[in-house]
């Protein structure tokens, strides 16, 4: 038996192979070895901690390393990988598209913030197989820019539901991978472990009423919807949050939810697909609605629609000594918009003289 060792293909990668041979010219056995490089820095932001509730990430991240954009040649994907040991093994997906009449499988396009960061990104998800080789539940963003070493970036992954048991450690691995066409693995460019400082605590939150309002009419034409949620006379603390989902097997409103329509109060982040907003309160104002930007269904008669519920959370825009939190949590009566498909001016004549 002989071995040999191969040294990294391109300046950057920091991997090496290991090659056993048997009859001088047999390839039996290989080993790839990454050397890892960590991130420059991570952090990761909770909307809420509460046991059983779901929780919207807003991971931070600083790459060491320059990565080119995927493209037909290669491809970059940012990992998360959470632990299955103590998180439901789909992290409780499959119940919020079940909620909606849908299913989803294992590797399916999950959701994504629109415009974030490239607005070309796909999220997907694979599911935890904990028994088999403790398999972890993993997030993986594709489709992006290039990163650049030393300059931030933020991913948003929405609604991974917290372990059912209070005082769990929330624990992370971040990993940005490169892969090479023609080649039957990938190289680890950076990576950070992490055991979160947050731990899962339990539900404290009390009920509330939250309401549709339509600022306009009933009787609409496409474009003509102003929508708000009232929170209950409830205003929002400063970086706090209020997390909303249309009910998707509702068919009367068409999500356009990209630009909200209070951004002077709210930054708004929108996930496709599940058709849920992240609104996070950035003034002190007393405000107790929420914005909506939407528009009307095409359908060319009455159709109801609602949210699946809509959750406050005492969340913030940067660290903090206490776990964030649910605070509220309530579901809004289903609304039906009438409205007209078209509609003409009535023609004036003048008629002068007597």
């Amino acid at each position: 038996m002989t071995s040999s060792f191969v040294g990294p293909t391109a300046p950057g990668f920091r991997n090496m192979l290991y090659y056993e041979y048997f009859d001088g010219n047999t390839r039996d056995d290989a080993f790839n070895f990454h050397f890892k490089q960590y991130f420059t820095s991570v952090q990761i932001l909770h909307t809420t901690t509460t046991v059983s509730d779901y929780d919207t990430l807003t991971i931070t991240y600083t790459p060491k390393s320059s990565v080119a954009a995927g493209s037909g040649s290669v491809e970059t994907v940012l990992m998360l990988d959470i632990s299955g040991l103590y998180y439901d093994y789909d992290g409780g997906v499959k119940a919020i598209f079940a909620a909606d009449g849908k299913t989803i499988d294992s590797g399916a396009r999950y959701a994504e913030v629109v415009g974030n960061p490239s607005g070309n990104e796909v999220t997907t998800i694979k599911f935890a197989q904990y028994s088999q080789r403790m398999a972890p539940l993993r997030i993986s963003l594709t489709g992006q820019q290039a990163y650049s070493a030393g300059t931030s970036y933020t991913w948003r992954v929405p609604l991974i539901k917290n372990p059912s048991v209070a005082f769990t450690a929330l624990r992370y691995n971040l990993t940005l991978m490169y892969y090479p066409n023609g080649v039957g693995y990938g190289y680890i460019m950076n990576q950070h472990q992490c055991i979160n400082e947050y731990y899962t605590e339990a539900d404290t939150s009390t009920s509330f009423n939250p309401t549709i309002v339509n600022a306009n009419r009933n009787v609409q034409i496409n474009s003509g919807i102003d929508l708000a949620i009232s929170l209950d006379s409830y205003s929002l603390t400063q970086w706090d949050s209020v997390v909303f989902k249309l009910d998707n097997s509702l068919a009367g409103l068409t999500p356009n939810f990209l630009n909200g329509n209070d951004t002077g109060n709210y930054n708004y982040y929108y996930f496709s697909n599940i058709n849920m907003i992240h609104a996070q309160k950035k003034t002190s104002n007393l405000v107790t609605t929420v914005g909506i930007g939407a528009v009307s269904s095409s359908i060319n008669y009455q159709r109801p629609f609602s949210f699946s519920w809509v959750k406050v959370h005492d969340s913030s825009n940067a660290p903090t000594s206490a776990n964030p939190r649910t605070l509220k949590v309530g579901v809004t009566p289903s609304l039906t918009l009438n409205y007209l498909t078209s509609y003409t001016a009535a023609a004036l004549t003048r008629i002068e003289g007597s």
